[in-house]
């Protein structure tokens, strides 16, 4: 709900290179431009494994905040 993925970019490479690592059967992707890498740490941030995250942020901030 609400994730996005990076876009992808299909670069072509100049240097081929005969060995590949393994049986890698896809086509050498280059590195994320700089906002790719923006937009993947965004979507990151947005979507948590652990689904009481936001509640427990909040819970803590309002803890320690509100102290007296």
């Amino acid at each position: 709900m609400g994730r996005r993925t990076a876009p992808e970019s299909v670069v072509e490479p100049e240097v081929t290179v005969d060995n590949t690592n393994g049986d890698v059967p896809a086509e050498p992707r280059a590195p994320l431009t700089s906002a790719q890498r923006l937009a993947v740490s965004a979507s990151a941030a947005e979507t948590s494994s652990d689904p009481f995250a936001p509640d427990a942020k909040y819970f803590t901030e309002m803890r320690v905040l509100n102290r007296e």
